[in-house]
């Protein structure tokens, strides 16, 4: 078979349903889909019974023999994936009809050993949703893994890189990969886990910028809870794992457990184990920078003992505070609500903003694809714009 779609899940079998659903009424059919279940044994039933219950051939259910970590079970998921392309769905995702026959035609076509591609995302935690479609420029384009391994040296997560939820790469160069590093996802985090070990692994990717999926459940996201300081369930288990093994020991300051800490954890330690030469030293001043940014847009929430680590840090390291958190233009800032009634009344997107009201994400799913969004820009959608503007700021060329 072409793809292989793997569907990592733990307690939420009612969101792994949807993305499963998601996949079976694709217009290309050359796919397996694998569900691995880390659910607790209490919730363990009711997802086996619904793989049971689609009664396809191509979805497989799977299950570990003991409850793993995220990065463990993301990495025991990948040994049951047997296309000759593999890529994962999180149960927090929902594919686009037409997703695998687009990526199908752009891997024809460029041959790819890596792609990856964009997406949407609703934002509210509870009905009615609103859905958040980007900007994007409907090319595909190739980029140099020197070039993005800089970027994140500087704290900048392009939009994208490829982290195994956004991409698909060869069964062959996953095996190759695995030859040489062991485990690929066994880390905190298992996407920036994976996507720094093909960053150092090959030295380029290509990407499709068009939004292929949906991502939702937003009120089950770790990295929402991360963002918001609002840590729901499922954020507050994997923060309390990370404490209990030791924080982010390879992370300039390893006691702060948020968003922006886990991928300076991962660059720096992939620098400690790489192949390639071209992880470089984490620019310390824009690190602390985008802790300050997280912390402030926690807001009350935020923990004092971080701030307390991040200030000490600072200090020590002669490194001045700065106000600039939102990395917005004035201009921008004062056109948004003339730009919002663009999006609700003309139906384009130039500032990324929320359009429509749902009940559901089916329905969210339903309006994009009965009126899908156009290539409505001229730059790409790889790096975020607040990302150009903090580039541009440092005089520093975008690829």
């Amino acid at each position: 078979m072409f793809f292989s779609i793997v569907i990592p899940t733990r307690n939420r079998p009612e969101l792994a349903a949807i993305a499963i659903k998601s996949v079976l009424r694709q217009d290309f059919q050359d796919f397996e889909v694998v569900v691995s279940d880390n659910s607790s044994p209490e919730d363990e039933p009711e997802l086996e019974k619904t793989v049971a219950n689609v009664a396809d051939r191509r979805v497989r259910y799977v299950r570990p023999p003991a409850e793993l970590t995220m990065g463990e079970h993301w990495e025991f998921a990948l040994g049951h994936a047997r296309g000759e392309y593999v890529g994962y769905l999180t149960d927090r995702m929902v594919f686009k009809r037409d997703a695998l026959s687009r990526l199908h035609g752009e891997i024809t076509r460029l041959q790819s050993a890596v792609i990856s591609y964009s997406s949407s995302g609703i934002l509210e935690l509870e009905p009615p949703y609103r859905l958040q479609r980007p900007p994007f420029s409907g090319r595909t384009e190739t980029f140099d893994s020197d070039w993005v391994v800089s970027l994140l040296a500087r704290s900048i997560s392009p939009w994208g890189a490829p982290c195994m939820l956004n991409s698909f790469t060869t069964h062959e160069l996953l095996a190759d990969m695995k030859a040489a590093y062991g485990s690929l996802m066994a880390s905190v985090a298992p996407d920036a886990g994976f996507c720094v070990h093909v960053l150092d692994y090959v030295d380029r990717f290509d990407y499709l910028d068009e939004p292929l999926m949906i991502s939702h459940g937003r009120a089950t996201s770790n990295g929402a809870g991360f963002g918001s300081g609002q840590l729901n369930a499922s954020a507050r288990e994997f923060a309390e794992r990370i404490v209990r093994q030791g924080g982010l020991p390879f992370a300039p300051i390893p006691e702060i457990v948020n968003n922006h800490n886990i991928r300076p954890y991962s660059l720096a330690r992939m620098r400690a184990e790489q192949r390639s030469g071209r992880f470089i030293e984490l620019d310390l001043v824009a690190y602390c920078r985008e802790l300050a940014a997280e912390l402030t847009l926690q807001g009350r929430n935020a923990p004092t003992q971080d701030w307390a680590s991040l200030e000490t840090f600072m200090t020590a390291h002669g490194i001045a505070s700065s106000a600039g958190v939102p990395h917005r233009p004035v201009l921008t800032r004062a056109a948004q609500p003339v730009f919002q009634v663009a999006n609700d009344w003309l139906g384009i997107n130039p500032l990324n903003r929320p359009v429509g009201r749902f009940a559901s994400v089916e329905d969210a799913l339903t309006y994009d694809e009965t009126r899908p969004s156009k290539p409505n820009s001229r730059h790409s959608g790889f790096l975020r714009s607040r990302d150009r503007v903090r580039l541009a700021a440092a005089g520093v060329p975008v690829a």
